[in-house]
């Protein structure tokens, strides 16, 4: 499918071309959408300086030697010197047509296919799964599936990393209130839970009455991490 802007930009540029010369067939037409119609171009404006003319003057011009045949009703001027274009309906359903028969829905392939690296949501194993997660993996999905249909070589990265620390302080954790206490099985079936008290969100101190084992500190893992005195594990 042709688009209208690129198709209409190629017009408006001729257009300037057989105005003023070669040397305004390669200025921006400044094609945009329009409240008053399809497209409008705005490129009578930033030439008015240039050419020493009244932009509207310059877009009445552009007009006349317009060839907008088979794409757009007559453009019409407007406002300081804005060109006005109304798509033909005919010219709409043809590109829609087209389409409709295309395998790739008017989508063409990369003329310059890149590798490009995508990562999704790489949520760390050691902390609790959320909604950002799930958004940020059907995005990553979806900007995968765009570059690949286009052509471009699309590497998938999901990485599991930033758990060292975490699994660390588990493990320490297991040796402070020792393997057979009852938060070391909760660790099998609520891992979350075992390692929070009850309005904290940190891995809990030792548990009353358990010591150290031999080699370590008196601190716990948490404490290690925020203080300074405390021994070497």
């Amino acid at each position: 499918m042709a688009d209208p802007q690129q198709v209409l930009g190629a017009r408006v540029r001729a257009a300037l071309g057989a105005a003023y010369g070669a040397g305004y067939a390669d200025a921006d037409p400044v094609i945009r959408p329009s409240s008053f119609a399809d497209f409008q171009s705005n490129a009578a404006l930033p030439l008015a300086k240039a050419l020493g003319k009244a932009p509207r003057d310059i877009a009445a011009e552009i007009v006349t030697r317009l060839d907008v045949t088979g794409v757009s009703e007559p453009p019409v001027v407007s406002g300081p010197g804005f060109i006005n274009f109304k798509l033909r309906n005919d010219w709409i359903g043809a590109q829609a047509s087209q389409v409709g028969t295309d395998p790739r829905l008017g989508v063409p392939v990369a003329a310059s296919p890149q590798t490009v690296i995508v990562e999704y949501s790489s949520p760390n194993i050691a902390k609790e799964m959320h909604v950002g997660h799930l958004r940020t993996t059907i995005v990553g999905d979806a900007i995968a599936r765009i570059l690949d249909f286009t052509g471009h070589n699309v590497i998938r990265d999901n990485h599991v990393g930033d758990w060292g620390t975490q699994f660390g302080m588990l493990i320490e954790y297991l040796f402070d209130i020792g393997e057979d206490a009852p938060e070391a099985q909760l660790l099998r079936t609520d891992p979350t839970r075992s390692t929070r008290q009850p309005g904290s969100s940190s891995t809990p101190t030792r548990t009353s009455g358990s010591g150290p084992r031999s080699g370590s500190s008196s601190c716990s893992p948490a404490t290690t991490r925020r203080r300074s005195g405390c021994g070497t594990r």
